[in-house]
């Protein structure tokens, strides 16, 4: 079960300003927009949004926090999800509906890591080192725009700067709400104008950089 408060960088007990504050200031930095081609970044931005959807909504945390303290089975909270699931048609579940088991994977480089692969002959191996070659391409912030993606920021529209909106729906003779990210700003409550040209916006560039490794191996 993924904790969402450590997703999101907050503590459990954080208020709802704090949660989306914190939320707001990681959705900017790991837009896909702002981080083209940036599957780790991607993950990530798909993980908080799936926390604030869950903690930004009092009904859903109080179930989400009785879970994570073990008051309630994991079962029963994914009914729920399933449940909000079959009247939005969103697909939102925490725990993830599909209960097939996935050979593992190997992890994704974290943003301040990044994995190479590299083939050694057996030879190479025998002989106890070998050289490669490579190049990595780094993202770093725009210095044209500081990162903020353009020269100024407006409140969007749609949401009124809210980063969410409230949808209402009736089931039976009863009437519910439920808060849902706003898709015109993913969240942020903001949206970029006068995009910068240097980086068309996503507030980052890529700088390639070439390396060189020596790989020395010894038979133990």
């Amino acid at each position: 079960m993924k904790d969402y408060y450590k997703v999101l960088g907050v503590e459990s007990d954080a208020s709802a300003g704090d949660i989306k504050k914190s939320y707001r200031r990681l959705a900017q930095k790991l837009h896909p927009d702002r981080n083209p081609n940036d599957s780790t970044a991607e993950q990530r931005f798909k993980e908080i949004v799936e926390a604030n959807e869950t903690l930004s909504d009092p009904q859903k945390r109080q179930q989400y926090d009785q879970a994570l303290k073990g008051g309630r089975g994991a079962g029963s909270l994914e009914d729920v999800f399933s449940s909000f699931s079959s009247i939005f048609g969103t697909g939102f579940n925490p725990f993830g509906s599909n209960q097939q088991r996935r050979a593992p994977k190997r992890q994704d480089p974290t943003p301040d890591s990044a994995t190479v692969d590299i083939e050694l002959s057996l030879k190479e191996i025998e002989s106890g080192n070998a050289t490669r070659m490579f190049e990595l391409t780094k993202k770093v912030t725009c210095q044209s725009c500081r990162g903020v993606g353009g020269s100024k920021m407006s409140t969007c529209a749609p949401c009124g700067g809210q980063g969410s909106l409230i949808q209402e729906f009736k089931q039976g003779t009863m009437a519910f709400q439920t808060r849902t990210n706003c898709k015109h700003c993913m969240g942020t409550g903001q949206k970029i104008i006068n995009r910068c040209k240097k980086c068309s916006g996503t507030g980052v560039n890529d700088v390639n950089n070439a390396y060189k490794v020596t790989i020395t191996t010894e038979k133990i």
